[in-house]
């Protein structure tokens, strides 16, 4: 109780430097993360130029951008799996390698399946298409598109996403030991992402890579 009384009378006392501190740490933090988000989205941007060189990997690998409900793919995806097809049509890999499970159990397609009939519809022969559909995260992607890699005895890969998905990417790529020869921005040939879309998804990377880190560290 006379801890309690301590307490109290501490808070009232110093109220309005407490205040202060509260909010001087809330700008330094909301600052921290908004700096991490731009470096993040802008690491991704300079990769836009130059596309990879012609024959520079044995596949492509799109990672899984979302799908709706009824199985049509949300806009990431869809920028995703074009801008992949231009890289094979330009013969930067033979094959693509689509990645990632339902997003829900009620949905109506995986990722991969997605992906493939948006290839396909683009005109990819279904001999030129490698898939997994056990991946829920980035990270799985990886793992699950090496597993599929090595199966089909190819060993380098180009990495299709978005730019703001590309430097976090890169270092689960490092930690996962998986071969890339490139990394490349749908936005390379898709159009930039709106400013709405660019700024929230830098954002969530920011936490998307913590969430990484802690899972990694803790050997989930």
């Amino acid at each position: 109780m006379i801890l309690r009384t301590s307490v109290i009378k501490f808070i009232v006392q110093h109220q309005r430097r407490l205040l202060i501190t509260s909010g001087m740490i809330l700008v330094i933090g909301f600052s921290t993360i908004t700096a991490i988000a731009l470096l993040i989205f802008l690491y991704g941007e300079q990769l836009r130029e130059p596309l990879p060189s012609m024959n520079s990997a044995d596949a492509i690998i799109v990672l899984g951008g979302g799908t709706y409900r009824n199985g049509r793919p949300n806009n990431a995806q869809l920028r995703r799996v074009r801008h992949a097809v231009i890289l094979y049509k330009g013969g930067i890999a033979p094959y693509i390698l689509c990645t990632g499970a339902l997003d829900r159990p009620d949905y109506a397609k995986s990722e991969a399946q997605s992906c493939v009939d948006e290839a396909t519809a683009q005109g990819v022969p279904m001999s030129a298409i490698l898939r997994e559909d056990l991946s829920t995260n980035t990270e799985q992607n990886l793992i699950e598109a090496k597993i599929v890699l090595t199966d089909h005895q190819l060993t380098t890969a180009v990495i299709v996403s978005d730019s703001f998905h590309l430097f976090r990417t890169e270092r689960l790529v490092a930690h996962y030991g998986l071969f890339v020869t490139a990394y490349s921005p749908a936005q390379a040939t898709q159009g930039a992402l709106s400013f709405k879309e660019a700024v929230l998804s830098s954002y969530r990377e920011v936490g998307a890579m913590l969430w990484d880190t802690i899972r990694i560290l803790s050997g989930g």
